[in-house]
């Protein structure tokens, strides 16, 4: 006949542990290291960081933008550059040193007059944008009426100003049509509500991307 005996714990009857003992210090690292962990839980939450709440993406996101756009990179963009570094390897292996050198310069240079193309382009449009502010016309245009040669920026920036005003008339006339009184005359569209009429139609008209500029120049 077998007795059935109550579980019991012995760490009770154990001797208490020693400061600055093995089992101690070991108990201390480990509720360390768990200390640890919620921490590093905590700072990929945001935690309580007040500078957290206003982050907008968690290190998981900013991870997968970038290895999306490596991913695009790769796909997209490396193919095409490896296949024009192959075709240009072999060209220039074809060549005599004299030709490499030539080479080298021509394409030194080309990149010498993009740079300046764009430069000059800036400085273009900025001066244009002057010239549509000093004429009360909006400054919107300036990338369509810009050139290089100063005059034919200002002839141009003349013309459009003459056009626009024109239509800015036209639809202030052709607003006022309906309100006007017998033998009432037409304002000359100087007023307040002529220019607030003018700014609505600088805005609707402006193009969102444009290919060729006003005269039908690309």
């Amino acid at each position: 006949m077998f007795t059935r005996l109550l579980p019991m714990n012995l760490q009770y009857f154990a001797e208490p542990v020693p400061a600055g003992s093995g089992e101690g210090n070991n108990t201390n690292v480990s509720n360390t290291q768990s200390n640890n962990n919620d921490g590093e839980h905590e700072d990929d939450n945001g935690g309580d960081d007040p500078e957290g709440s206003d982050k907008t993406f968690s290190r998981k996101d900013v991870r997968g933008l970038i290895s999306s756009a490596m991913d695009d990179f790769k796909n997209k963009s490396l193919p095409g550059l490896l296949e024009q570094a192959r075709k240009d390897g072999e060209s220039r292996a074809k060549m005599t040193e004299e030709q490499r050198e030539s080479a080298d310069q021509k394409a030194h240079q080309d990149e010498l007059d993009k740079r300046e193309a764009e430069l000059n382009h800036r400085e273009s449009v900025s001066a244009t944008r002057d010239l549509l502010a000093k004429n009360s016309l909006p400054e919107d245009f300036a990338e369509m009426l810009t050139d290089n040669d100063a005059d034919k920026r200002s002839q141009r920036v003349e013309n459009f100003g003459k056009a626009f005003n024109k239509a800015v008339q036209a639809g202030v006339e052709e607003r006022l049509k309906g309100n006007r009184n017998p033998g009432q005359s037409v304002n000359n569209g100087s007023n307040h509500d002529d220019t607030e009429f003018a700014q609505k139609l600088a805005k609707a008209t402006h193009p969102k991307k444009t290919a060729n500029d006003f005269f039908g120049n690309k």
